[in-house]
């Protein structure tokens, strides 16, 4: 005996089958049954198209307003490739991309053909859809999903580092828009950018756009917009060398030994540099006054092209360079004067080339007795030169300081 197999259409689903089987012998007969699944069968060609064809009319909105995505997918849920056509619409795309007619003009009817195929079966689909004209408030939440960084930004690239005036626009698609600004001091309503000066910190502001058309309201904030300080000037950037050891302290350590980052405690000879970038660096040994001075601990010296170029823990040194000589004296402290002038002949300030400037400050250093580890803790910290001299309390052989 031989079974033949049927398989359940695809809507019936899989089925359970019994079949018993009958044994006898003699007087004696024994059954056992045996359970089946027999699969449902795969659909056909024309059951993928209907399956397909209701997915559409079900997916697809009658009323549009916004992109309709699922006609971008070119398979669909029951295994049907899937091509577009619109006709003459100019307010839809075969991608679905929808374009809304203005706030007072008619909706517009379009219809939509679907070409359906699956195998070697094809089947068109029309889908008549409305696209709804936009109203009101979807003119200013259109326009409002436009207010960003890029539509301001005009030529500045990151909106942390702005130098330059914005590009606020009075109307966005016939929506009015007015602007607001955090800080008008440094960004005005008009976009308008004024830059902090250089003595000043950078400046955070936040813009907002108050978009309206009718009586309509809506409002976006753009937030992290930073205005930068403006560039120092020659004279400023000299102030700030002169001023700041930190620029040049790693010049005087640089052998490892005058390790302290206030020169105070001088045990050997140091290098200074001649030049940074553009500034010009001169460097003399002064009374507290700031008039030349010959101090026999304490010597400076320029050097061009020197024979051999030292070198540390920052590198090679300039071969343009001052030799600062350091002679301990052997059992007390003294206290000696450095005076740097920085100059600047010209500079390049945002594009411009401006006058240079210049700018001298003299420094305290105290050099060691070489029986002297560091400062005695009797001697007062020292004042800044303009000051006076400070004065010690512990007898000292006050070498030549400079008077």
């Amino acid at each position: 005996m031989k079974g033949r197999i049927i398989r359940p259409d695809f809507y019936s689903g899989d089925k359970i089958v019994q079949l018993t089987a009958t044994v006898k012998s003699g007087t004696v007969t024994k059954k056992k049954v045996f359970d089946f699944l027999v699969r449902k069968a795969p659909r056909t060609a024309e059951q993928s198209l209907q399956e397909d064809e209701s997915y559409l009319k079900k997916n697809i909105p009658k009323n549009v307003k916004d992109n309709i995505v699922i006609m971008k997918s070119h398979t669909l849920p029951a295994g049907c490739s899937v091509k577009w056509s619109i006709g003459e619409s100019k307010n839809i795309t075969v991608d679905g991309k929808v374009t809304r007619p203005d706030f007072g003009l008619p909706n517009v009817e379009a219809t939509l053909k679907a070409t359906l195929t699956k195998n070697e079966t094809t089947r068109d689909v029309n889908i008549p859809i409305t696209i709804l004209s936009l109203t009101e408030e979807d003119e200013i939440s259109a326009a409002a999903r436009l207010v960003n960084w890029d539509l301001i930004k005009n030529k500045n690239i990151d909106k942390a580092r702005v130098t330059s005036d914005l590009i606020l626009p009075s109307t966005l698609g016939g929506i009015n828009v007015e602007w607001a600004s955090s800080n008008p001091n440094y960004i005005n309503a008009q976009g308008g950018v004024t830059r902090p000066e250089y003595v000043d910190a950078d400046v955070q502001v936040s813009l907002t756009a108050y978009l309206s058309k009718g009586a309509k309201k809506s409002s976006v904030t753009v937030t992290g917009i930073k205005v930068l300080r403006k560039s120092a000037s020659a004279k400023q950037r000299c102030e700030e060398y002169v001023s700041d050891i930190n620029k040049w302290m790693h010049w005087v350590t640089a052998n490892g030994t005058n390790t302290n980052k206030d020169l105070s405690s001088i045990k050997e000879s140091f290098i200074l540099p001649a030049e940074n970038e553009d500034i010009m660096l001169t460097w003399s040994v002064v009374n507290s006054s700031g008039e030349p001075a010959e101090v026999s601990y304490f010597k400076i010296q320029y050097q061009d092209n020197p024979s051999t170029v030292a070198s540390g823990p920052i590198g090679l040194i300039s071969n343009k360079r001052y030799v600062a000589t350091v002679t301990r004296p052997v059992d007390n402290t003294v206290q000696v004067y450095m005076k740097v002038k920085a100059q600047i002949s010209s500079t390049e300030v945002e594009g411009v080339q401006v006058p240079g400037g210049d700018s001298e400050k003299i420094h305290t250093l105290v050099i060691l007795g070489e029986k002297v580890t560091e400062a005695p803790a009797s001697v007062p910290t020292l004042k800044d030169p303009s000051e006076g001299a400070a004065t010690w309390s512990a007898p000292a052989h006050k070498g030549e300081v400079g008077k």
